[in-house]
């Protein structure tokens, strides 16, 4: 039974890449920024287009609120980050609580989930893998003024989180090797985050849930 139950397991994750092809994107650090961005949540780590900088969390959460208002079942808004002279952000949102049937079927009719007002002149989708995630999905769509590029990151069996990348279409040729490199540049990250307070003790978050309360903790 456990010999079946593996070779199925097997079989399920070559089949969850076979229809993939390799991320053929490398992270050109000369158009990154120098220090990556550890985002404990959801475990993980990316550097930043250069001149992109991270926006106030509290603004981030006031806005993931309201979200989580509108629609409970959306994806979850972390970090947001921003170009001011380009124009453009960079959205991080958690989809971990989004079920795998849902994402599947948005993205099985691409064209008509992500452009049902017609807003954008065309959406194209590709599928990729890479050393640390076994699904990549790079969804890109366009109009004559805006950019965006959306990329969905999965363990073995769903789609774990979100980056939006938005820009002016003007900047699109210039600008579209810094997001390939940095969407290159996204790894898994499992360190917990040791802090120092203002009266000098050593403070431990966890990457996960973001607490800080020792006494809850299990290390």
């Amino acid at each position: 039974m456990k010999k079946s139950i593996i070779i199925t397991f097997v079989t399920l994750v070559l089949a969850f890449v076979s229809c993939t092809k390799p991320l053929p994107y490398t992270a050109d650090n000369q158009l990154l920024e120098e220090n990556p961005c550890l985002v404990g949540e959801i475990q993980m780590e990316m550097k930043l287009p250069l001149g992109f900088k991270i926006i106030s969390q509290s603004y981030t959460d006031s806005i993931a609120a309201i979200r989580a208002l509108e629609n409970p079942f959306d994806m979850k808004l972390l970090r947001i980050f921003a170009d001011t002279i380009l124009h453009a952000n960079i959205s991080l949102s958690d989809m971990r609580h989004i079920p795998y049937e849902k994402t599947e079927n948005d993205l099985d009719f691409y064209k008509t989930t992500y452009n049902a007002n017609g807003f954008w002149d065309q959406v194209t989708i590709e599928r990729y893998h890479s050393e640390n995630y076994p699904k990549i999905v790079l969804l890109e769509m366009q109009n004559s003024s805006k950019t965006l590029v959306r990329g969905l990151f999965y363990n073995d069996t769903k789609a774990q989180f979100c980056l939006d990348y938005y820009f002016p279409t003007a900047f699109y040729a210039d600008f579209m090797p810094f997001v390939q490199a940095s969407i290159a540049s996204i790894q898994p990250n499992y360190e917990i985050q040791i802090q120092v307070d203002e009266s000098g003790k050593l403070v431990w978050e966890c990457p996960c849930c973001n607490n800080k309360d020792q006494a809850k903790m299990n290390v």
